[in-house]
């Protein structure tokens, strides 16, 4: 039975993350089968990340860093 998804906030859609065990799972398509819950196994369909706050951790180059504060108070 074809059921409506609803996200309770606005964001991005990005591919669930892998267990490690399996292939990165992709993001699931519009008339796609999935399975149900299960306590072991469950589907991840897609998670959604409100991305208008955001904490970034990264290394850059020295070189480069001048580049980045010029692109961080344009935006």
């Amino acid at each position: 039975m074809p059921v409506d998804i609803v996200s309770p906030i606005d964001g991005v859609i990005f591919k669930c993350r892998g267990n490690g065990y399996y292939d990165e799972p992709e993001i699931k398509k519009a008339g796609e089968r999935v399975s149900g819950t299960n306590e072991y196994n469950p589907t991840c369909i897609m998670q959604v990340a409100d991305t208008s706050k955001m904490i970034v951790k990264l290394e850059v180059s020295e070189s480069e860093i001048l580049k980045l504060k010029k692109i961080c108070r344009s935006g």
